[in-house]
């Protein structure tokens, strides 16, 4: 059928654009088998499409059957290069292949035309030209949709990178517990589309708790540690789990683990559950997961650190008036006496201690010089101390007998502290008329009377430490008199206690031998003495304990 019409190239163009146009490998395939039915008088065909090496028949035009099974079942791509002249197939003629340079698309099988005839040459050429345009039609097709894909997971990787970034931009400017976690809760509901998830962290004593539970979990603190054998977001079924982990998570229906951390440790464990859409997790979302469990962690650490610095602050800010309240307990200035020089001092080991040392006026010729040391340290222990000072001062003013005042304030130290709460204590009072001293040691180290004729002596009587016992016990006095040269030197624990960084003691024979060197010396200068010496012997070590000192002096 000779037709120099036949190729008409302003149809052929259009039929190109149409094509183009059609989008998926399907629509293409239509419309060029219908294109060459007509054009060659052609009233049955089928398209069958090469889907990994199979044939496979998606379109039939016409009503007679085409034993094309036949040719599916004898398939060779390599074969079909060119339009081909069916031989053993009965009911198909033609055979064109839809191919791009190696790759082969479809054939299009088609029957014998109206009026039997052999193809024309400008028929022939159609075909080819018609058979090009429809591969590199389908070829464009498949590359628009490659760059489809690409630019939807682009897009998606975009917009997750984004919310990354405004969710850690809003983690980085919130200091509530709450709000964190409702941040993090909307954003997996938001971003992954999912409505079941759960957190847990470490507490102090790393132990984990929930703060989120969406999923409804029971579950104990070694299977949670089981669970965080993962060291990224990783889907369950890609993990290392244990068979009692792995069904755990399988029953909660659980599809993600990411653990959370903080500078590389795990602080805690994110768990995802399945989405909403039922689309499985990608890369992308397994990333997304990990880094917005490690923002959130890090966000939640950094709201624990701002609140355990500010409870610091108004610790130290509590402690500070504390420790201005104690610094005014305590005497301001020595007393002036006739006979005698004083000088007391005091070093918390906190900002504010347990020790105690005080100068009490009883009338003008008499007074009360006591040092105590409470147990236990910091603000607990200074306000014992507060109460032990205050009952000293009321019962010295209303001149009542050392024995006495023990059994008191051992009294009201029982019924007003807990077991492990008790104070030793040393009290005496000083004549001035005749330099008797009068003392009662109450449990604490006993002082050393240093005579001028360089004797030395203990003074231990007295009896058992305030607040231990219910009933009084029966304490006694001790009296001495002191002559000029004479000196007591009054000290808690926390000076002969005190360590180097040998863990070594300073003790009580270098305390002695030292006031033996200096007993010379007035009563500042002895004070400052014992003071840079335990200081020089502890080096760098810690002070471990509040170190209280009392030196008193006979001058004639």
């Amino acid at each position: 059928m000779a037709n120099s019409n036949f190729i008409n190239l302003s149809s052929l163009l259009e039929l190109s654009a149409k094509l183009y146009e059609s989008g998926d490998k399907s629509s293409i395939l239509n419309i060029s088998l219908l294109s060459l039915m007509g054009k060659l008088l052609i009233t049955s065909g089928v398209i069958l499409s090469n889907e990994s090496g199979r044939l496979v028949p998606i379109i039939q035009k016409g009503h007679t059957a085409l034993d094309f099974y036949k040719l599916m079942n004898k398939f060779n791509p390599d074969k079909y290069v060119s339009i081909t002249e069916s031989t053993e197939l009965d009911s198909i003629r033609y055979i064109i292949p839809i191919r791009k340079q190696d790759k082969l698309y479809a054939l299009i099988c088609l029957s014998n035309p109206l009026i039997p005839h052999d193809l024309s040459e400008d028929e022939k050429k159609y075909i080819e030209l018609l058979s090009s345009i429809t591969a590199n039609a389908i070829n464009n097709s498949f590359m628009l949709e490659s760059y489809k894909r690409e630019r939807s997971v682009a897009e998606r990787r975009s917009q997750l990178l984004s919310a990354l970034y405004e969710v850690s931009r809003d983690f980085g400017s919130l200091l509530s517990h709450d709000e964190i976690i409702k941040t993090l809760s909307l954003t997996v509901m938001g971003q992954l589309t999912v409505s079941k998830f759960a957190v847990f962290i470490e507490n102090d004593k790393k132990q984990f708790h929930k703060i989120i539970d969406r999923i409804g979990l029971e579950v104990s603190e070694s299977l949670l540690r089981e669970l965080l054998v993962c060291e990224t977001a990783t889907p369950i079924e890609k993990s290392d789990l244990s068979h009692e982990a792995y069904q755990f998570c399988v029953k909660k229906h659980i599809a993600v683990i990411s653990p959370m951390k903080v500078q590389g440790n795990k602080s805690g464990v994110l768990l995802i559950g399945n989405r909403m859409n039922e689309q499985p997790f990608n890369s992308d979302n397994l990333i997304f997961i990990e880094a917005i469990g490690n923002t959130a962690m890090a966000a939640l650490e950094n709201e624990r650190l701002f609140t355990e610095e500010i409870e610091k602050k108004r610790l130290e800010s509590e402690i500070s008036i504390a420790l201005e309240i104690q610094k005014n307990l305590l005497p301001k200035s020595p007393p002036v006496t006739k006979n005698f020089d004083i000088f007391g001092f005091s070093l918390p080991t906190y900002q504010v201690g347990g020790d105690y040392f005080d100068y009490i006026k009883i009338d003008e010729n008499r007074l009360l010089l006591a040092i105590a040391d409470v147990s236990g340290k910091g603000i607990p222990a200074s306000l014992i101390m507060a109460n032990t000072q205050a009952a000293l001062r009321v019962l010295a003013h209303n001149q009542i007998d050392p024995v006495s005042i023990a059994n008191q304030i051992n009294s009201l130290l029982y019924e007003n502290t807990s077991p492990d709460k008790f104070v030793t204590c040393f009290f005496g009072v000083l004549d001035q008329t005749n330099n008797q001293f009068t003392y009662l040691n109450a449990g604490h180290n006993p002082p050393y009377l240093f005579k001028s004729d360089n004797t030395m002596h203990e003074l231990h009587e007295g009896g058992l430490i305030l607040g231990f016992m219910e009933h009084d016990f029966g304490y006694n006095t001790g009296n001495i008199v002191l002559e000029s040269g004479d000196l007591i030197i009054m000290f808690t624990d926390g000076v002969t206690e005190s360590h180097n960084e040998k863990k070594e003691e300073y003790g009580e024979e270098r305390l002695i031998n030292l006031i033996k060197e200096v007993k010379h010396l007035n009563s500042f200068d002895i004070a400052q003495a014992i003071s840079a010496d335990v200081k020089k012997f502890a080096g760098n070590a810690p002070q471990f304990d509040d170190i209280t000192t009392i030196v008193l002096k006979c001058l004639g």
